[in-house]
């Protein structure tokens, strides 16, 4: 038999009615239109009755109340906190301790505060696939149990996490994410740092209109940051492969900032996908030849065809774009998980590298003709298509190196185990 304790008094039993002492007159109701009826709070048995309560009740002092007034009652049953704290030291177990009770007295657990309403509502019966859930707790039995119920009762996929992991399961829906937030952070640095550059570069160097600056000066900031950022999100695994080449190290071995780019590769690829997509929004809205006439074959014919530089230009960064775009869509918790093991290779391996490759090209092409050009260059400050193109050109070298390493660490291997055949036949004739 389960309860839950809910902001108003209410208990819900799995076999039994709910329970509410909230109003006199919500008694005897329907709940929900479910067929459960409301009953009082205070009829004998309630407690006794339940294997585990569901706490439902704001952290804090309603929650202290509650277990304050009820705790002979309680420590019969299991408790599952599904609260999210704001503070975030409202906890149960932070409840307990501050009345005095400890973890071998109270049976708790912490499970289903990484539900939300959208989760909840949105599974509907026909869906193939169960809501996943985290539990957690001091006590392991008390763990099963809660865990048996939710897959059994109300259909959950059930993950126990190690006591260790608590205040990581506590704070989950009170936390950003370290990695978004890294990954965030080292975007907009890039961003702020591209966009000073132009800045001094075309408004204050080159003289454009400080009016160009929100549009036609920062896209190419923006541009910059996506580049980089997608340039990022390859550095860590082609470093990682290039050292296990030459040491066969865990990843646990690996420096900790080599495992920081290793863990936020995903983050920092879906937030230089956003900034690419604002890259194509803002170049579309200001794509005509009075600001992008070295692209049209006649700039002041009201009707132009581009140049083939421009062609080519833009056919790899069109195509780049719908490659990230692709690897955005299969980045989602939905479609990654019914991924085959070749798919995700075919997606992280092959096509991600061609999505930079592109990505770069497009870039060059657009730039490479005044690269040699010094004494064109406002301020001696180098262009900022071959600055841009610095990061990427070095991730793929690497990679170059790499793939090529690899191989002939392969070959080599191949060549030694047929030598060693053949000297074998060999004595043994």
């Amino acid at each position: 038999m389960y309860q839950i304790q809910n902001t108003g008094d209410y208990v819900l039993e799995a076999t039994e009615p709910i329970v509410t002492d909230a109003s006199e007159t919500m008694v005897g109701q329907d709940f929900h239109g479910t067929g459960v009826k409301l009953v009082s709070f205070e009829d004998v048995g309630v407690f006794d009755a339940a294997d585990c309560i569901i706490l439902a009740i704001p952290s804090g002092r309603p929650l202290e109340e509650f277990v304050k007034n009820n705790i002979d009652r309680l420590q019969n049953s299991i408790l599952i906190d599904v609260t999210n704290p704001v503070p975030y030291e409202n906890t149960l177990s932070d409840v307990l301790q501050k009345i005095g009770l400890q973890d071998d007295r109270i049976r708790w657990v912490k499970a289903f505060n990484d539900n939300g309403a959208i989760d909840l509502l949105g599974q509907k019966p026909s869906r193939k696939t169960e809501i996943p859930t985290t539990i957690c707790g001091p006590d392991q039995e008390a763990v099963m149990v809660v865990k048996h119920f939710a897959e059994e009762c109300l259909g959950f996929h059930a993950k126990v996490v190690p006591y260790t992991q608590w205040d990581q399961v506590a704070r989950h829906q009170q936390d950003l994410g370290q990695q978004w937030l890294h990954s965030a952070a080292i975007l907009f640095v890039i961003f702020i740092l591209a966009e000073i550059y132009a800045l001094v570069r075309y408004n204050v160097k080159k003289g454009y209109d400080w009016s160009h600056l929100p549009l036609q000066v920062t896209n190419k900031a923006v541009c910059w940051t996506a580049i980089y950022g997608f340039a990022l999100t390859q550095l860590p695994g082609t470093l990682t492969k290039l050292i296990r080449i030459f040491r066969s190290d865990t990843l646990r071995d690996l420096h900790p900032i080599l495992l920081f780019g290793l863990r936020i590769r995903k983050q920092l690829g879906v937030l230089s996908l956003y900034y690419l997509t604002v890259h194509v929004l803002m170049s579309l809205l200001i794509f005509n030849p009075s600001y992008y006439g070295k692209f049209f074959s006649d700039p002041s014919a009201k009707s132009s065809k581009f140049t083939t530089k421009a062609e080519i230009s833009f056919f790899f960064g069109i195509v780049g774009f719908s490659f990230y775009l692709i690897l955005g869509i299969c980045s989602l918790p939905s479609v990654v998980a019914n991924l085959t093991k070749h798919q995700f290779s075919l997606l992280y391996g092959s096509l991600v590298w061609m999505a930079l490759i592109f990505g770069t090209i497009h870039v060059m092409v657009m730039g490479v003709a005044g690269w040699s050009k010094q004494e064109t260059w406002p301020g001696n400050m180098p262009p900022i298509t071959l600055l841009s193109v610095v990061v990427p050109l070095f991730v793929l070298f690497l990679k170059f190196v790499q793939v090529n390493l690899s191989f002939f660490l392969r070959l080599s291997k191949k060549v030694h185990y047929y030598e060693a055949r053949v000297h074998d036949s060999t004595e043994r004739v």
